[in-house]
């Protein structure tokens, strides 16, 4: 949707302009998407895990924003690359993107497109830290009643509920969680089968009970096993109830 240009300010400083692509300017169901995620990011600011806007504006029709500079990959792009370096810190950046979640669910806010493409990495070697920002809020919704219907995400990280009848809520962001910290231990999805069909079946079915993580991953601490479990349970009412206690949860380990 977007076009990112990286572009530096007189001091040396560099930052992200990020601009919806001329093409897609005319189109006012995807603009108003684009224009209430800038919204939803400029709500949220400041938040040390949440990629912060500098501004927003338009430039011949076209809306645009400002962000701060993350220098380093997607999380996504550090798993399928450096596995085994990015795992070591898997703790670390959980508590994370935790953090930001419950940062936007404590202000009515879900983000419902929680996903390692759209979590930035900058990995300090000097220092042995990772920090993390959460982005991408063009889907993110205020959720006043609770819940709403949508069928728009990553199919590979939507609850069960959002697969068969379109129904999200907080609960979406934590089943999405619990995929993307089963991926970071793991290296794989949760509900991976042969065919795309085949996985969409397991993770909507509520018999197909997830692998454990730990059966992957060794190493993986007991309590964190259990968390990364009970983020996955298909019933909605059998998660955590919401993230702020599940951040809570998480630096206990």
């Amino acid at each position: 949707m977007a076009s990112l240009i990286l572009a530096g300010d007189r001091s040396g400083d560099l930052f992200v302009i990020r601009e919806l692509n001329r093409e897609l300017r005319l189109s006012w169901r995807l603009r108003r998407g684009f224009v209430h995620g800038m919204r939803i990011r400029q709500a949220l600011s400041p938040h040390e895990h949440i990629l912060e806007s500098r501004g927003m504006s338009v430039h011949r029709l076209a809306p645009y924003e400002i962000l701060d500079y993350v220098s380093g990959g997607s999380l996504q792009d550090l798993i399928s690359q450096r596995h085994a370096e990015v795992q070591g810190h898997h703790l670390d950046i959980l508590r994370q993107v935790s953090s930001a979640l419950a940062h936007m669910h404590a202000r009515g806010i879900a983000h419902l497109d929680v996903k390692a493409e759209n979590i930035l990495v900058h990995a300090d070697s000097k220092a042995h830290e990772v920090h993390v920002k959460l982005t991408d809020f063009d889907l993110s919704r205020h959720l006043h009643g609770g819940w709403r219907r949508m069928r728009s995400g990553t199919a590979s990280y939507m609850a069960p509920e959002q697969l068969t009848s379109g129904r999200v809520g907080f609960g979406n962001d934590i089943f999405a969680f619990g995929v993307l910290a089963y991926y970071l231990v793991a290296g794989r999805m949760p509900f991976a089968g042969f065919t795309l069909d085949e996985a969409r079946y397991r993770q909507a079915d509520i018999r197909h009970v997830a692998m454990a993580p730990r059966k992957l991953c060794p190493g993986l601490s007991i309590r964190l096993d259990e968390i990364i479990t009970a983020c996955l349970e298909k019933d909605p009412d059998r998660r955590f109830p919401n993230m702020g206690y599940l951040d809570q949860e998480l630096r206990r380990i």
